[in-house]
């Protein structure tokens, strides 16, 4: 973070610090929710995949293989298998799948 930008946010927390009569949080907690917000605000590197594979992988996840059959014989025949061997989209799948599994966005899902 530039130095610029620290100082901006110093003088925000130390304005509602002061603003509240200093009795509410202390200002180390009024700097740390203005770099909390801060850093949310800024951008971060996002992994994403196309609506129409995580529809695909959100039927392949209700899919009961025991009944069906081969996993594999089903990642082909919907045409999984293309999107899936270009690097690194097996590794955007499986982070995909597990977010899924412990109930956290992981990936972002986007048109297309």
């Amino acid at each position: 973070m530039k130095r610029e930008v620290f100082d901006d946010l110093w003088d925000k927390a130390d304005k509602e610090h002061s603003s509240q009569g200093n009795n509410s949080f202390t200002f180390k907690h009024h700097l740390f929710a203005v770099l909390d917000d801060e850093l949310k605000e800024q951008q971060q590197p996002q992994l994403t995949i196309p609506k129409s594979i995580a529809d695909k992988l959100d039927k392949f996840i209700k899919t009961d293989f025991e009944s069906l059959g081969h996993e594999d014989w089903w990642i082909q025949e919907n045409g999984l298998i293309e999107w899936f061997s270009k690097t690194p989209n097996c590794y955007i799948k499986d982070a995909y799948l597990a977010g899924k599994a412990i109930g956290v966005t992981l990936v972002k899902v986007v048109e297309g």
